[in-house]
């Protein structure tokens, strides 16, 4: 239970041919404007850890670990 309004930003994905030109980081910002304009004090993006690219992508935009969410496929 957060008692903060927040935001969330859940699988962003940028093309291959498109990455490393900007877009992402564009996104990314405009989230962190959109969210701002909401009145979010929080906000939190999900990626895979073992996405090391898309890990320090978010760090570079200030982001730091926060929870890590544990997970096993039974089949």
């Amino acid at each position: 239970m957060r008692t903060v309004r927040s935001a969330e930003l859940e699988s962003m994905c940028v093309a291959t041919p498109w990455r490393s030109r900007g877009v992402g980081e564009a996104i990314a910002r405009a989230f962190l404007r959109w969210a701002r304009e909401q009145g979010a004090v929080w906000v939190t993006v999900t990626a895979y850890a073992a996405n090391h690219g898309a890990l320090a992508f978010y760090e570079r935009l200030g982001f730091v670990p926060h929870t890590v969410t544990l997970g096993q496929r039974l089949v």
